[in-house]
């Protein structure tokens, strides 16, 4: 089966903020929510023309429980998109864009949507 090639087209960061700072009531998928339609206006591609959404977070919390498909849906981009979440402490953007890497490079996708957030003001925290 011949790969076919794979082409990021546009980025976007969201802003850093500091402990009990101005952004600490924003959860994860606030900022991402925030950067979605600027991605997209930025690679000239229409939210209804994406395959899949996926995205990491190192800390998943039930607020919400798929950053991935909740995110683009606060965006108020097109709800038949699906989209999902994959966890992986220090490597969980990196995993969502090799997730997607593969979806087009095997020919099951033709775009995809893929990064990271985080908001650590909704994270758990775990005690022994």
């Amino acid at each position: 089966m011949e790969k076919k090639k794979v082409v990021i087209t546009g980025i976007a960061r969201t802003p850093w903020g500091k402990p009990e700072g101005k952004m600490e009531h924003f959860i994860s998928s606030d900022l991402l929510a925030k950067i979605l339609p600027v991605v997209l206006e930025r690679s000239g591609i229409s939210g209804d023309d994406v395959g899949q959404t996926i995205f990491g977070q190192s800390r998943p919390t039930t607020i919400p429980s798929n950053l991935g498909h909740y995110a683009w849906l606060k965006a108020r981009l097109p709800e038949h998109v699906p989209g999902y979440t994959v966890q992986s402490v220090s490597g969980s953007a990196i995993q969502a864009l090799r997730s997607a890497y593969y979806l087009i490079a095997s020919g099951n996708e033709e775009i995809c949507v893929a990064g990271g957030a985080d908001s650590y003001s909704a994270a758990p925290f775990v005690i022994r």
